[in-house]
């Protein structure tokens, strides 16, 4: 990702041409310049570190444009993607899916899915393969495609279960995710009718596993912005199902004054206006 951005770029080609020279000069001229020589080499690794640091600072920065609207987040992450090559292309492939389903731009996002799909299955990583199945889920659920969901679904369980899983990874963590992603499609194939009356055991665990993932949210999750906000909604609905009016506003109104332009918010701000739950329960966030 180093090469993503100039700055990181330079002082990356920069750093190599000081380490490659000060590493000659020590030695061809090893007893009179081995200090300096030392020290320079030192330096350039130091700096090399450096650049790889920078460009993961301005990548995250760039993933904090979600701020000013899908267009101009959109045009600089393709920028960035055309730059980058193996894993760290997949990685940002995968970035850019899940903040496309964001926002609602199923083609985008379907694009990225596809021009990932051979970097996932070349590097083998579980982890990534996990991400990308959570990602098409997403893009099922935005543009209401239910076929194949709960073998997307089992697959994913399976994965996160299963010993390839990476260790460094937070097993209990994903798979509360994936009991997150079930119980959301699971309540809403039901109507606000049939949830308040029959099936408030669902209302009631998905407001538990939205709030309790909303307390995990870090790191790019935080600085894109969304997760948060999808928490929240879906906090909110099962407040507002259960006849919590004003918790469900707190919820609503605070996604409604976020300043992003995430369907998600028009959604909040329409049930603020209308109490319509039906609005809300349009697409699964």
């Amino acid at each position: 990702m180093v090469f993503c951005f100039l700055s990181a770029a330079v002082l990356y080609v920069t750093s190599l041409c000081v380490l490659i020279i000060s590493t000659v000069i020590a030695v061809i001229y090893f007893q009179s310049a081995a200090l300096p020589a030392g020290i320079l080499v030192l330096i350039s690794l130091m700096s090399t570190i450096l650049a790889h640091f920078g460009a993961k600072k301005l990548y995250d920065h760039s993933m904090s444009y979600t701020i000013y609207g899908f267009e101009k987040w959109y045009s600089c992450q393709k920028r960035i993607a055309a730059r980058c090559f193996r894993s760290s292309r997949m990685t940002v492939l995968l970035n850019i899916a899940y903040v496309c389903c964001a926002f609602e731009k199923t083609d985008e996002c379907r694009e990225a899915l596809l021009q990932a799909r051979p970097l996932i299955d070349r590097y083998g990583n579980a982890y990534y393969r996990y991400v990308y199945l959570m990602s098409v889920l997403g893009l099922k659920e935005k543009t209401h495609d239910m076929n194949y969901v709960s073998e997307l679904i089992a697959e994913t369980y399976a994965l996160v279960r299963s010993p390839v899983f990476p260790k460094y990874e937070p097993r209990s963590e994903y798979l509360l995710r994936c009991d997150y992603a079930l119980t959301e499609l699971q309540l809403y194939a039901r109507s606000p009718e049939q949830l308040a009356a029959a099936d408030k055991n669902l209302v009631f665990k998905l407001r538990q596993l939205a709030l309790e993932l909303s307390r995990l949210d870090s790191g790019l999750s935080e600085i894109i912005g969304y997760s948060r906000l999808a928490f929240y909604y879906n906090a909110g609905l099962a407040a507002a199902i259960l006849g919590d009016t004003e918790t469900a506003g707190k919820f609503f109104g605070y996604i409604a004054g976020a300043p992003y332009s995430f369907p998600l918010c028009s959604r909040a701000q329409s049930y603020l206006l209308t109490g319509n739950l039906h609005t809300l329960m349009e697409t699964i966030p």
